[in-house]
């Protein structure tokens, strides 16, 4: 399975956004850059990936 690419960079250093409440493992899963946490509102178009590159987030 190929990975995903940012469409701004094409970089492969993409991770999920996690929107609501983190969990204590959820936390950990953020402080070694696996996952970004976008927050406790969740909008309508909130992006859901993050690139590690160039920060851009769709």
């Amino acid at each position: 399975m190929e990975k995903e690419k940012c469409p701004k960079c094409s970089s492969e250093k993409v991770v999920a956004i996690l929107y609501g409440k983190p969990a204590a493992t959820a936390m950990e899963s953020a402080k070694r850059g696996e996952i970004v946490l976008g927050g406790c509102c969740i909008e309508k178009n909130a992006p859901h990936r993050h690139c590690k590159n160039c920060k851009n987030e769709w």
